[in-house]
């Protein structure tokens, strides 16, 4: 019986774990064995006479089951909308700061960094402190346009 909610216990912790750790099923699959073999044990220890039984313990398996993997779609869809905060491309769309300009490139400041900038269009009255939009970047270089 001790073994019994030992491996029930085992299995609450890694199906609990699967959610945070990226094991690609492997602790849910074994939380699920050590559920079933848990419950197993802990039914054949409490003899035929048990107001348990298989229906009972397979139903709440069921629902243990189901509510882990809702858990770990719900976690997995809200991991996937999260916005990007590294790399250049997490800068799109993105305010930015004229440092210097000269008709077609300059410097701007983004979230604090220095970058290269160039536009498509002549801008020759872009003055230092002035805000641009980030739209696009080719290489290491961002492309702006006028904030709108």
């Amino acid at each position: 019986m001790t073994t019994g909610i030992i491996l029930l216990a085992l299995a609450f912790l890694l199906l609990a774990a699967e959610v945070f750790v990226p094991s690609f099923g492997i602790l849910g699959i074994t939380g699920v064995i050590a559920l079933v073999v848990g419950a197993d044990m802990v039914i054949e220890y409490a003899g035929p006479d048990s107001p348990i039984d298989w229906w009972t313990v397979s139903g709440v398996l069921v629902v243990i089951i189901a509510y882990f993997g809702i858990s770990a779609g719900v976690v997995y869809r809200a991991l996937l909308a999260k916005k990007r905060y590294a790399g250049i491309e997490s800068l799109m769309g993105e305010e930015a700061e004229i440092v210097e300009w000269s008709d077609r490139e300059g410097l701007v400041s983004v979230q604090g960094e220095l970058w290269q900038a160039f536009s498509e269009r002549r801008y020759p009255d872009l003055a230092s402190r002035q805000t641009v939009q980030i739209s696009g970047h080719h290489n290491l270089k961002l492309q702006i346009r006028l904030s709108e």
